[in-house]
């Protein structure tokens, strides 16, 4: 018997998946499931085990861990002491899956990197697919037929940390920030979790970083194989860049990620080959997201920023001067990084849980704090709006205070925001 430890969707995807192959599988969650989720694995003929129940002197032969799950969750710890076996969705379905993987890690940008590696290999004619963390299980993709030709993986380190041997023909760490303190505690848990990323039996592998992960290895003493290449996005002309319709540093950089990543995917191509191949990419909603403009100036939604670095790459994009929006749940992060450019910000406004501590660290630009986005956004558009600039809603923080998830505050803001929108 096999037992999925999480009814999130990677969990009921692992589920659905194995039950498809003909294994035995059972479903627990420390939250009991709704009745539309019990009525679902009815028909399913999926077992729910009751947190009560469960009990890892029960011989599973293995447990199948959602992301999100702590890693230090007592029934892990007690399979573990147990040698039950621990593992990830996806590796779990890549057990189902031949064709051929692409990888990408890191704290900010992965998603988009990931799109565009899709995007590129699509429009050279390959049936390649994106998935895992972005918001596709991969189970659910493997159980799709046919099977896509080529998986591009975007990996979280929950993910990472429970997989081994991902067999990628090539692999991506990007970049980093200090994210997820509550499970990985320190950074250089949190950066070695990254690193798994390139764990790969893969023949001919190859694996890609940046100068800035090359420089944090070495400041923490991690090996690194010497084969991984670096990327430096430097060395690329803004012609280059012009042709692929790549305008902020930080979409700059993901695009010659994904170029290079290809690169080395396909057989007789360069970075500087397959850039072009990104002027017709369509960005993802919630990232950067050019909404319209108030007042001649231009209003973006960057609401899947969830951590300080995000937001000051962002801020280091976005059109002066910058009307900035902060707050939600915070990381544990200081906001003072991006006083780099208080030059450029004209006025911040701070809600949410974390927003104290926001107006605090950005003192200095005397921010306008208030309980909740609503509240911020009631008082930003009671006011006239100076021409010019941007308006940037980057809130570097998670969004569970007040909001499901980071779509549902991005869609809450550009929906109050559209109706003063030219």
């Amino acid at each position: 018997m096999k037992l999925v430890f999480g009814c999130g969707i990677s969990g009921l995807a692992a589920a659905q998946l194995l039950k498809a192959k003909k294994e035995p599988v059972a479903l627990t969650d420390d939250t009991p499931p709704s009745p539309d989720l019990l009525l679902r694995l009815q028909s399913l003929d999926i077992s729910f085990i009751s947190p009560k129940d469960v009990s890892t002197s029960t011989a599973y032969e293995e447990i199948i861990v959602s992301p999100g799950i702590s890693f230090r969750h007592p029934w892990l710890l007690e399979a573990k002491a147990k040698e039950v076996l621990l593992t990830s969705e996806i590796v779990l379905a890549l057990r189902y899956y031949t064709g051929s993987i692409l990888s990408v890690t890191g704290t900010n940008g992965k998603s988009t990197t990931v799109m565009m590696i899709e995007h590129i290999l699509r429009k050279q004619g390959i049936d390649a697919k994106a998935a895992g963390n972005i918001g596709i299980p991969l189970s659910q993709v493997v159980l799709s037929t046919p099977q896509p030709e080529v998986l591009v993986l975007e990996l979280s380190s929950y993910q990472l940390h429970w997989s081994t041997s991902i067999a990628s023909q090539v692999a991506l760490f990007c970049n980093f920030s200090f994210d997820h303190i509550g499970q990985h505690q320190t950074e250089k848990n949190y950066f070695l979790a990254k690193t798994k990323v390139f764990d790969s039996p893969a023949p001919n592998f190859v694996g890609f970083i940046t100068p800035e992960i090359q420089s944090l290895a070495r400041q923490w003493s991690i090996s690194l194989s010497p084969s991984l290449r670096v990327i430096h996005t430097e060395s690329f002309p803004s012609s280059l860049l012009a042709s692929a319709n790549l305008k902020e540093a930080h979409n700059q950089q993901n695009g010659i990620y994904a170029a290079t990543a290809c690169a080395a995917f396909l057989p007789n191509s360069s970075t500087e080959d397959l850039l072009p191949s990104l002027r017709d990419f369509s960005y993802l909603p919630h990232r950067f997201e050019r909404l319209g403009q108030i007042a001649d100036t231009l209003v973006i939604n960057d609401s899947k920023s969830t951590t300080v670095a995000s937001t000051l790459c962002a801020l280091e994009s976005a059109p002066g001067p910058c009307i900035l929006f902060l707050g939600g749940i915070g990381k544990g992060e200081s906001f003072a990084p991006l006083l780099l450019h208080k030059t450029k910000i004209r006025r911040v406004y701070t809600f949410g849980k974390t927003g104290p501590q926001i107006t605090e660290d950005l003192s200095m630009c005397k921010p306008l704090a208030f309980r909740t986005l609503q509240e911020a956004l009631q008082a930003f558009l009671s006011v006239p709006i100076e021409p010019g600039g941007s308006v940037l809603f980057s809130p570097g923080c998670a969004s569970f205070d007040e909001f499901a998830n980071f779509e549902a505050r991005g869609l809450f803001f550009a929906e109050t925001i559209a109706p003063f929108l030219t």
